[in-house]
């Protein structure tokens, strides 16, 4: 991210405010086929700026409500800004559903959100997270239909010397491994591509739904940015396709405050749009170095994400002491098994050994895993048999695992 002063105070887009900015603008049919595409320098001048929730409160209303909305500056009004949110909601709803139409892939898992105490630094409560709703699915796909537009067009000009970003196929050996489990479960998946994968992931709702897009994430490579130069020779067809989006060149152009990567593609767009074009003067094998070290700090970025969201879940355990979450199994063992919690979308070990169990029992057929506990008659209720394979659902308790740290263990509830 850009410091403050330049990301708030000078490129970020404000309402009465002159900006100067690269855009790309289309004339797009009704079917949501784009019939012309221009790229420029421009200024652009915000009437109003919405959050996320005003933009869905305009679509949920049909574009009729003003209700809410913040100040307009004249001469236009909250009534024209309604309009043209409905209207961009609609052409954003054909474009998704011709990109899923053409093979796109989407794993939705849900996303670890908090509540906080931000004098004090403590974490109060799970929120609810956001999305996916209309609103955020009217900026996706134009920032989409935007990267794709610029891919286009700085790998047209800059074969070797544009910045792309490739999307490898998941990894064969794990796939198919998590297909065969699927089906053995009962979930039968084509994983042939993208769209099959998307296409026969339709019909799976609720807990399963979760699960199945856990055990089929688990096998998905990263994504990363390349320079095709920087490879030592012509880059093979197919070697830029992005597996999700099943599109043959993509790259990140419409967060130039935020990753460095854009940045790199507005200066290339920017030797486009300067006639005659000039080859960017940076080395393809140096432009290749730095598009690895973007690599390495979004993968940095996403793993002190992913440490700081379980340490504030910790915090949130440690401070109510048991935290009670539904959960689906996506891997059984000997005398363990791998459960993604629903609401968090975390993937946790579950341990048999300090139940309370008569017996316990692990059977395999076929590949799959069963455990069979026996929970002792307690507290009045009387003994239980349990089985648990993949794809079961259950209760689990997150709960302090020491007193020291923040770490958490996750226990399994017995059943009612």
């Amino acid at each position: 991210m850009l410091p403050r002063p330049l990301c708030e105070g000078l490129c970020s887009l404000l309402p009465g405010t002159d900006r100067l900015a690269v855009s790309v603008v289309w004339q797009v049919s009704p079917a949501g086929q784009v019939t012309s595409e221009w790229f420029g320098r421009t200024v652009i001048r915000s009437c109003a700026k919405l959050n996320y929730e005003q933009a869905q409160q305009v679509i949920d209303s049909g574009g009729g409500s003003v209700e809410g909305l913040p100040a307009v500056e004249e001469p236009h009004s909250a009534a024209v800004v309604a309009g043209v949110v409905w209207r961009l909601h609609s052409l954003a709803q054909i474009l998704r559903r011709k990109r899923f139409d053409g093979g796109a892939l989407h794993l939705y898992q849900p996303k670890l959100c908090f509540t906080m105490d931000w004098s004090t630094g403590q974490t109060l409560d799970l929120a609810q997270p956001q999305g996916p709703d209309h609103s955020h699915h009217l900026v996706e796909e134009l920032m989409l239909l935007a990267n794709m537009a610029a891919a286009q067009r700085t790998h047209q000009a800059f074969p070797a010397q544009c910045v792309l970003r490739r999307h490898p196929p998941p990894l064969p050996g794990p796939m198919e491994a998590a297909l065969r489990s699927l089906a053995a479960a009962g979930v039968v998946l084509d994983g042939s591509s993208a769209g099959a994968l998307q296409a026969s992931l339709a019909g799976q709702r609720g807990a399963v739904a979760l699960a199945v897009a856990a055990l089929c994430s688990k096998p998905m490579q990263f994504a990363r940015y390349f320079a095709p130069g920087s490879e030592g020779s012509v880059t093979p067809a197919g070697a830029a396709h992005h597996y999700a989006l099943n599109v043959a060149l993509y790259t990140h152009f419409t967060s130039p405050i935020r990753r460095y990567a854009d940045v790199m593609v507005h200066r290339l767009l920017a030797a486009t749009l300067d006639p005659p074009a000039a080859v960017p003067r940076l080395a393809a094998a140096r432009l290749g170095r730095t598009c690895e070290h973007c690599n390495d700090r979004k993968r940095a970025a996403k793993t002190v994400q992913e440490a700081s969201g379980e340490l504030h879940l910790g915090q949130l355990v440690r401070r109510v002491g048991e935290l009670p979450q539904p959960a689906a199994v996506v891997q059984v063992l000997d005398r363990s098994f791998d459960a993604v919690l629903l609401r968090l979308g975390l993937v946790r070990r579950v341990y048999t050994d300090p139940l309370p169990l008569t017996t316990m029992a692990f059977t395999k057929q076929d590949g799959q895993g069963t455990l069979t506990l026996h929970w002792r008659p307690e507290g009045g209720r009387p003994a239980t048999t349990q089985r648990i394979t993949l794809l079961s659902t259950v209760e689990v308790v997150l709960r302090p695992a020491d007193n020291t740290t923040l770490k958490f263990n996750t226990v399994l509830l017995r059943p009612e």
